[in-house]
């Protein structure tokens, strides 16, 4: 139980801060939005899950394919026993 909460932590803490973006994206904010991000990508750049929310914010909320392709490769590479990034 105690991986499972902590599985549910992490998420959360990613599903967060992708909200907040999302709010960045609804004022119509690019530029602040792609400094943020790029803000995220040095604060986790070792977390495979964090390039998993990512891809997904990129393909489902900025219609961003090719980039969201990157982060997914990016998950991968960096947890690739990891069954949900690949």
């Amino acid at each position: 139980m105690m991986y499972i909460a902590a599985v549910s932590e992490g998420s959360e803490k990613y599903e967060r801060e992708f909200e907040r973006l999302q709010q960045l994206v609804i004022a119509s904010n690019g530029e602040v939005l792609q400094q943020e991000l790029q803000k995220l990508d040095r604060e986790y750049h070792s977390d495979g899950e964090y390039f998993l929310h990512k891809g997904c914010f990129l393909a489902d909320e900025l219609g961003r394919h090719e980039e969201a392709l990157e982060a997914f490769r990016q998950a991968v590479d960096i947890t690739p026993a990891d069954p949900f990034a690949v």
